[in-house]
């Protein structure tokens, strides 16, 4: 596990804290690896979060993140995409890293995200 690095603005502490809610067992090293992979889309406020509420928005994720990134199907990303907005519905800041996070897990592709 790596340790959480306070010059992130903090924003790494409560993405863990978040992710810890769904996972406590989470690797930190994959969440890192997300934060850096996709830090200017979490920088801005309107693309930080997931909506699930918006279909294309679903799409979207399944497509660019299971699909492409991750390497599954797209139906298969989709179901996962689902099954983590169904997980997820208390919460409406959805965190675009722990989602993506989630969404890896369901598929069991965190190594995937180790080896980009």
């Amino acid at each position: 596990m790596s340790s959480l690095q306070p010059e992130k603005g903090g924003l790494m502490a409560k993405y863990a804290e978040h992710l810890k809610k769904y996972d406590k067992d989470a690797d930190m090293a994959v969440l890192e690896a997300i934060e850096k992979r996709y830090a200017s889309v979490l920088a801005r406020r309107e693309t930080r979060t997931v909506a699930c509420s918006q279909k294309s928005e679903r799409e979207t994720v399944a497509k660019n993140w299971a699909q492409e990134k991750l390497g599954v199907s797209y139906e298969e990303g989709l179901k996962a995409v689902e099954a983590m907005c169904a997980m997820m519905k208390g919460n409406r800041a959805k965190n675009r890293a722990v989602f993506y996070y989630l969404v890896a897990k369901k598929l069991d592709k965190l190594d995937a995200i180790r080896d980009m």
